[in-house]
């Protein structure tokens, strides 16, 4: 646990020193070359950058332990910082898409291509050493902060290959004299292209965020193993009816099982409770999450509804 949060901060810490790198390059070569699509790559990274930072934050205060303030943990800031990264990257986008509208309706923009087009080379490289380092250093990790930063480099490296693409074929253009009138328009149509296949995956990630905030089920394939572990302890003891009530939030899982006794059940003292409280909890390890774990029983259906 103790060696997973130290891989967990490193490779947010390594996340962040990346970002900053790429997005100081990609705003400065971007105003260099006058590119638009390079200046929303620097400013996408630089948002990235911004907002790991806030994970990184997020991430130290969740570890500091304070149950008498916070009784039932910190998990909701997890989902919490991700909805507001994810929110910060949309409204980057469609601001992008406004301004490319703008740019092709004045005549479009002359840049450097061949400028452009090394910078698309670069950049494609580094983001892809970026995402395989955190990719391979992060293969037993369950961090939802983590998640988002693969995520983020992933979208990095397909945006520049989209610019390298573009570029390359704008380069080839003004070397062979060929299509010059489309040559302006290159660089405000790739924006326009890119920034609305970028909005998918922040749009995604923030509704799965926003699910947890709102204490939603998990993912069905974990629901649906609970449920089945569940019903085998219910028909093990031959209680009359269970109600299972599970909730993600962050890396934490909430799992509240209250079991109804019936006829058929046979008397359970307290330490025969704890007997199904420990078999059931040795079933659930299977699960990747952090638990919060409760159990209960009940002769009255009332008190489980």
């Amino acid at each position: 646990m103790v060696a997973d949060v130290r891989q967990e901060s490193h490779i947010l810490r390594v996340s962040v020193y990346a970002g900053l790198a790429f997005a100081l390059i990609g705003i400065v070569w971007g105003l260099f070359s006058h590119s638009q699509i390079v200046i929303f790559d620097g400013l996408y990274s630089f948002l990235n950058t911004l907002f790991s930072l806030v994970g990184v934050f997020a991430f130290r205060f969740i570890q500091q332990t304070d149950d008498k303030r916070f009784p039932f943990g910190k998990s909701a800031m997890e989902p919490l910082s991700i909805v507001i990264q994810t929110l910060g990257i949309t409204f980057l986008c469609v601001y992008a898409i406004v301004e490319a509208v703008l740019v092709i309706l004045s005549g479009g923009s002359h840049i450097d291509f061949g400028l452009v087009t090394l910078y698309a080379v670069v950049s494609t490289l580094g983001c892809l050493a970026c995402y395989l380092y955190i990719a391979r250093r992060s293969k037993t990790l369950h961090s939802a902060f983590v998640d988002l930063e693969k995520k983020q480099w992933l979208l990095s490296i397909l945006l520049s290959v989209g610019v390298l693409s573009g570029f390359t074929i704008g380069w080839i253009l003004s070397r062979t004299n060929t299509f010059i009138f489309l040559l302006p328009y290159i660089d405000p149509f790739m924006v326009l292209i890119m920034s609305p296949f970028f909005l998918r995956i922040p749009i995604t990630t923030m509704v799965q965020n926003v699910k947890e905030l709102l204490d939603m089920p998990p993912e069905p394939q974990i629901q649906h193993e609970i449920e089945a572990i569940v019903q085998r302890v219910e028909q093990s003891y031959a209680f009359a009816e269970s109600f299972v009530r599970v909730a993600k939030v962050g890396r934490y899982i909430f799992i509240e099982i209250d079991f109804v006794v019936g006829g058929k059940t046979r008397a359970l003292t307290i330490e025969d409770s704890d007997v199904v409280r420990k078999e059931m909890h040795q079933q659930l390890q299977t699960i990747p999450y952090e638990k919060w774990f409760t159990v209960s029983f009940t002769a009255d259906r009332k008190w489980a509804i």
